[in-house]
């Protein structure tokens, strides 16, 4: 098929426009398409009032010309009247202003600039691939300046004429000195068309010498006027669709093209601020669905693990699906159902059989395992958890935290008190640089109090009791107050624990209270603040793994049911791995593929680089072809198989 000529394609600007305006709406969501449309008018608006700014001075400078003149001009007076009306009016200048006034000179940097800016936003290396060639914007360039020259020769003819009835006039007026010289050309002719660029320097004439002689000159230089007039009307109205044509084939044709890469990776754009150079990305239609699928069979996975007390499996489940999720940031982000993100839920169920293992510890005597693992968990807890979304049949938040609160009460560790404060400080942190996760937080103060009502108490209870806390709270923070129901239940749960301490005292005396009078409450800086967009941390380009897998159950009730696990919120392993002989892994090639299983078919879940130290889990397996696999887990914390024929193992 023979390439396109640009000269053919600005034939009809508007119909190539509309074109390409209807394959935006197609491709894309009406508010990006509606975005980009509204981009390229604002790049057409900015560059024609440029053009309008440059015609406006020049039509000034003419009037002031005009004005100049006085009404007995000497031969000095017309000549530099003369002088200055033929440059003003000199077509190469008109020419040279227009394509100045459009930033012909600016139009690939800018473009350039864009791709740039775009190219930091998420998943934005693809608009790198459109990175045009120079000659590609002086074929735009030369389209459009074919409409500026053909004004100019216009207006260059008319020149002319004007030229030879100065002259006419100059010869039948000699002698006649100040009775015979064209002035007032600006205004007269400004005001008969009615358009800024009028001023021409042919006025009324003062005699009536020769009068035939001097109204055919006149009529010629009329009749040419009306010729430039005609091809300036044209011209502006040209001008315009061809610039907003050329604005569409630039940035316009860039966001289909990089549209098309992402629905490959089955991603298209969600929202759109491109004076901004920013973007949202979301799973396709049908990525969405799958995934939405997928989620939904592994949460029920985990939950039935659970419920069967099959806690290592249940963890080790959890764990990949929380994993999996946080490497694809707009899987991470956006809502599937209910009300909740992607990492959300995976965090929720993670959360979740964490919660109820330790609770299986702690009742069956496991207490320093209990407390040890607690403490870890509240210090590597990255997102918050609602306790309305928590299964039904689970323990809610509260009977993990009074359980933990007590313990060390009862060694003593005054310090240990402190996590679950530092918990919400480092989730504030985050919330105020990154954003929050859909689901994460309530949607009013009095689902706060409701969701979070432990931490809240415990907040209390050790800056009342133990002044640990902030004492400088602003006063004009919003309140967040227990509940009489709240504290009740709070009250029945650290009944069932039966340890009586400093804590059951205190919520007692807070239940009692409630009773008597409203209590004060508790702040939180950070809940009157905006919600941020979540942004999830760029990561690796990969579509999603297709399901997570159950092993066989591993009933184990009554022992510890941790063992040798490795962390969930960090690249730690256990402090018994900790103490033994380390043994890390390093590509050899520029780049490798952590794959989800021993084989080249399988998902990559990590694309590592020379740079990435690999913590090898003391498993390898030979795949049908012989080749040995080593599974291995990356700083992130992502464990997956990767081929001995790109590795090389290195003692620590």
């Amino acid at each position: 098929m023979a390439v396109r000529q640009l000269d053919s394609y600005f034939i009809n600007a508007s119909y190539e426009y509309h074109q390409i305006a209807q394959d935006l709406k197609h491709v894309l969501n009406n508010g990006v398409s509606e975005e980009v449309i509204a981009f390229v008018q604002v790049k057409t608006n900015e560059a024609m009032e440029q053009v309008w700014g440059i015609l406006h001075s020049r039509y000034e400078d003419l009037r002031v010309l005009e004005d100049s003149m006085p009404d007995k001009p000497t031969k000095e007076d017309q000549s530099n009247y003369l002088k200055e009306f033929f440059r003003l009016t000199d077509p190469g200048r008109v020419s040279h202003d227009l394509k100045e006034a459009l930033k012909f000179t600016s139009i690939e940097s800018d473009y350039l600039n864009f791709v740039n800016e775009m190219s930091g936003q998420e998943f934005g290396e693809v608009f790198n691939r459109y990175t045009y060639p120079s000659h590609f914007f002086n074929g735009l360039k030369m389209a459009i300046v074919y409409h500026i020259d053909q004004l100019t020769a216009a207006l260059k003819e008319y020149a002319e004429m004007i030229g030879k009835h100065a002259i006419i006039l100059g010869t039948l007026n000699k002698g006649k000195r100040d009775k015979a010289f064209i002035k007032g050309g600006a205004s007269l002719l400004g005001m008969l068309v009615g358009i800024p660029f009028a001023g021409a320097g042919v006025g009324a004439l003062m005699g009536g010498n020769d009068e035939s002689q001097i109204n055919d000159s006149l009529n010629k230089v009329f009749n040419n006027w009306n010729t430039y007039i005609d091809q300036f009307n044209k011209f502006i109205n040209s001008l315009e669709e061809n610039y907003r044509l050329a604005m569409m084939t630039i940035y316009g044709g860039t966001i289909i093209r990089v549209s098309d890469q992402f629905q490959a990776m089955e991603f298209t754009f969600a929202e759109m601020s491109l004076l901004e150079y920013r973007y949202y990305l979301t799973l396709t239609d049908k990525e969405k669905r799958e995934t939405r699928e997928w989620m939904e069979e592994t949460t029920e996975g985990v939950t039935e693990l659970i419920k069967r007390k099959s806690w290592k499996e249940a963890l080790s489940v959890s764990q990949k699906l929380y994993h999996i999720v946080k490497q694809r940031p707009i899987t991470s982000r956006i809502e599937f159902h209910d009300g909740k993100s992607g990492l959300y839920s995976a965090h929720l169920y993670y959360y979740s059989s964490y919660q109820e293992a330790l609770l299986e510890e702690y009742k069956n005597g496991q207490v320093d395992s209990f407390y040890t693992m607690a403490k870890k968990l509240y210090n590597e807890l990255p997102l918050l958890v609602q306790d309305k979304d928590i299964e039904k049949n689970f323990s809610t938040s509260a009977h993990l935290l009074l359980r933990f609160i007590k313990e060390a009460l009862k060694r003593k560790e005054t310090e240990d008190l402190k996590v679950t404060l530092e918990y919400f400080q480092r989730v504030e942190k985050r919330v105020e640089k990154e954003g929050h996760y859909i689901g994460e937080l309530p949607g009013s103060i009095k689902d706060f109090s409701q969701q979070f009502k432990a931490y809240l108490l415990i907040e209390k209870f050790l800056e009342e009791v133990y002044s640990i806390g902030d004492s400088n709270a602003d006063q004009d923070e919003p309140i967040v107050q227990l509940s009489r129901k709240s504290l009740k239940e709070l009250k029945s749960i650290d009944d069932e624990i039966g340890i009586r301490d400093e804590l059951s005292t205190y919520i007692k005396k807070e239940y009692i209270k409630s009773i008597l009078m409203p209590w004060r409450g508790v702040s939180f800086t950070w809940l009157k603040k905006n919600k941020k967009r979540s942004a999830g941390i760029l990561l690796i380009i990969a579509l999603l793994l297709s399901g997570a897998t159950f092993g066989n159950e591993l009933l184990n009730s009554s022992k510890n049911v941790f063992g040798k696990f490795t962390w969930p919120f960090s690249s730690e392993a256990s402090t018994q791995k900790e103490e033994q002989s380390l043994i890390y892994m390093q590509i050899t090639s520029e780049f490798g593929n952590i794959r989800s299983e021993p084989s080249l078919t399988s998902h990559v879940v990590y694309n590592a680089d020379s740079s990435d130290k690999l913590k090898f889990q003391n498993e390898e397996r030979k795949d049908q072809d012989g080749r040995t696999w080593y599974k291995v887990q990356t700083a992130d914390g992502s464990q997956g198989w990767i081929s001995s024929k790109i590795t090389k193992k290195l003692e620590e």
